[in-house]
């Protein structure tokens, strides 16, 4: 009972400390996780409200003004008339519209960030909890909380990365943790239709087993066959059906035969697929954990999607070749961890990593593509100060 109250007492401390400088609510529970076997949801929860505040002081310009204008439709239009002209993601054109009467663009994009980083975070903490690098839990929230490329989705493509936040969560609780909560996956699919990709990765069997060479070598050629005719069958599919479903907008996406949109997927972008691919591959020959073949497999599957259409389908390649930057965030500390450098080799490298992710932020934050607020201002904010 005394260690309860004093856990209650200090997790107040610090949400008060929060509330009057979000930054430095961080760092006091930051310093309570740090060493910690596990880290505690709190820190999830500060690190995910931080940077939903963060967002909101984002312009609004290129997909985010697209979305702010989807916002204003709502005033317009009824609940339904509001969905059907979208054809597509019901749950997350839902919300927006419910955003739209309850309160305003800018709580959305809070509430949205926050609900993105919340299953992000909270599948990462799950993930490392339930394997024998669970120690390795704090480091890696913290890279996946630097990785500035990451929070740049989270306001840029915001569906996209909410559902996969999402499906994240679902997918290490269904293959690592063995428990089929089948609702988070609907939510996925219904909040961006890429997520429907998965479903065949998620539940073929076939894929959670060990890649070896022969099974690694039919992949490629599968996913060529499919890369090679998925525009017929989709165009197959609309000629001999009617309706007008989530289903009948993706094979419409499906059937153009140049689904560029002038895209040209960026090398850096291309690099760093394989960067993953990589330690995907690795982890499961080097760490040989059975129970991460399947996770692992969906991440191989995943980006050789990308390098294998990056030339015919860029737009394709493009929107799931970001899914790279998250996935590196369950990779990276498993080669970080003690147990693989050994000690004083992990702290040097872990010390270096986030060195140059915080320095990668703050830059970018400062002078990158999308403008924020500026530095020496967000230091001094208090909660208030970020809604009013």
């Amino acid at each position: 009972m005394k260690f309860s109250l004093n856990s209650i007492v200090a997790k107040l401390t610090t949400a008060l400390v929060f509330f009057i400088n979000p930054l430095s609510g961080i760092v006091m529970e930051g310093y309570f996780s740090f060493g910690k076997k596990k880290v505690s949801s709190f820190l999830v929860i500060l690190i995910s409200t931080f940077l939903g505040f963060l967002n909101t002081t984002k312009k609004y310009e290129s997909d985010l003004l697209t979305y702010f204008n989807e916002f204003q439709l709502a005033a317009d239009l009824s609940f339904f008339e509001y969905l059907s002209s979208f054809g597509k993601d019901p749950i997350f054109y839902g919300a927006m519209y419910f955003f739209h009467w309850v309160g305003n663009f800018q709580i959305f994009i809070f509430f949205f960030t926050f609900l993105s980083y919340y299953f992000f975070l909270k599948a990462i903490r799950l993930f490392y909890q339930k394997t024998a690098n669970d120690k390795e839990v704090f480091f890696a929230i913290l890279f996946a909380t630097l990785f500035f490329e990451i929070f740049s989705l989270s306001a840029h493509l915001v569906r996209q990365f909410l559902a996969f936040s999402i499906l994240l969560y679902y997918l290490v609780n269904k293959v690592i943790l063995e428990k089929n909560k089948w609702g988070y996956l609907i939510v996925a699919v219904f909040t961006h239709t890429t997520m429907l990709f998965f479903l065949p990765l998620i539940f073929f069997p076939a894929v959670g087993k060990k890649i070896n060479i022969q099974r690694g070598l039919a992949i490629i050629i599968v996913l060529a066959i499919v890369i090679r005719t998925y525009q017929d069958l989709a165009i197959w599919y609309l000629q001999t059906t009617s309706s007008s479903n989530i289903l009948t907008y993706l094979m419409e996406r499906l059937s153009q035969k140049s689904i560029s949109d002038g895209i040209d997927v960026p090398k850096v972008l291309i690099g760093f697929n394989i960067l993953v691919l990589v330690l995907a591959l690795l982890m499961n020959y080097v760490i040989k954990k059975k129970d991460l073949y399947h996770f692992n497999n969906c991440i191989i599957f995943v980006t050789l999607l990308v390098l294998l259409t990056a030339e015919s389908h860029p737009l394709l390649s493009y929107r799931y070749g970001y899914l790279a930057y998250t996935f590196s965030a369950f990779l990276v500390p498993f080669f970080t961890s003690r147990k693989f450098v050994g000690s004083m080799i992990s702290i040097i490298i872990k010390s270096l990593v986030t060195l140059v992710l915080l320095v990668n932020f703050v830059v970018k934050l400062e002078n990158g593509v999308w403008e924020y607020i500026p530095m020496d201002k967000l230091i001094f904010k208090t909660t208030l100060n970020y809604f009013f």
